[in-house]
């Protein structure tokens, strides 16, 4: 079995040489191949080849969803929006500027409200109960705000 006949190498090449050239072009040679290769009997992978198939395919599948989902985002069709527990959309917004933002009253409205506030707020810290429950101070701080 190791060792061919010279009649078996001559029937070997004269059905590789397809147009009886006296040679093989490489074009023969893989027309050859192909086609017994399509003959072989399927092979059973062993345990070592199918763990590389099945990791080679999870991967490919991890690619595959990797590029899907970037495809999506540069597209504006993300993933849903994650919630709340209380029910609202958690927004993934880019920080908007101090120019992006329109007054709700005027300036000097808005300061005389501030200047109150931190008035109140200095009150409230100096009755601060640092030894009691935090309950009590947050109460007295909205009640003297209020």
């Amino acid at each position: 079995p190791n060792e061919v006949s010279l009649e078996a190498l001559q029937g070997l090449w004269r059905r590789l040489d397809e147009d009886c050239s006296g040679g093989v072009s490489i074009d023969e040679f893989m027309h050859f191949m192909r086609i017994e290769e399509a003959a072989l009997p399927e092979v059973e992978l062993t345990a070592d080849e199918k763990l590389q198939v099945e990791m080679r395919e999870a991967a490919e599948q991890q690619a595959l969803e990797a590029r899907e989902a970037a495809e999506r985002r540069l597209a504006g069709h993300g993933a849903p929006k994650q919630k709340y527990a209380t029910g609202r959309t958690i927004e993934h917004k880019r920080p908007t500027t101090h120019a992006e933002h329109r007054l709700l009253m005027p300036f000097e409205q808005l300061r005389a409200v501030v200047i109150r506030l931190q008035d109140q707020m200095m009150k409230v810290c100096a009755a601060w109960d640092t030894k009691g429950s935090m309950n009590k101070n947050w109460e007295l701080l909205f009640k003297r705000l209020d």
